[in-house]
């Protein structure tokens, strides 16, 4: 079974502040080695294409991020020995490397709406209607406030 978690996780700051959101996927890997040649070929092909393509410091962990003048577009790196990421905007790659305190599990609302679910985890989604609602509306006002 292949485990490829994706997150959508809000952002008004950088290249992501129009949309209000930026995404990241995690990838569990028993080949380390193969997966990070795949993210040098993939970073050459960045850098080829006039992405600026550097090493950045989040915390304890080193990440690759790719800038384009407006800002960061994408970051990449470990979480640990065997989980990589792929985060859509820069302050994704800091949200999923500096993980907020209150996490999902631990969330009200959450374990509201799961508590009644089979149990183990079948593979549901779940998506909080009240902040999506939100960043709904952010992008509405914004194109709105565009075309005018």
């Amino acid at each position: 079974m292949v485990n490829l978690p994706f997150a959508a996780i809000p952002s008004n700051q950088g290249i992501l502040a129009p949309v209000g959101f930026g995404g990241a996927l995690m990838i569990d890997t028993s080949n380390r080695a193969t997966a990070e040649a795949t993210l040098s070929k993939l970073d050459a092909i960045a850098k080829s294409n006039f992405i600026n393509v550097a090493p950045r410091n989040i915390g304890n962990k080193t990440i690759t991020q790719w800038q384009v003048p407006l800002g960061a577009l994408l970051g990449h790196g470990w979480l640990d020995q065997d989980t990589m990421f792929i985060a859509f905007g820069g302050s994704i790659a800091d949200a999923i490397t500096n993980p907020p305190s209150q996490t999902l599990d631990n969330s009200e609302t959450f374990k509201t709406v799961t508590s009644s679910l089979q149990k183990p985890n079948g593979g549901y989604f779940y998506l909080d209607m009240d902040k999506t609602m939100s960043i709904t509306r952010n992008l509405a006002q914004a194109q709105n406030s565009d075309s005018a």
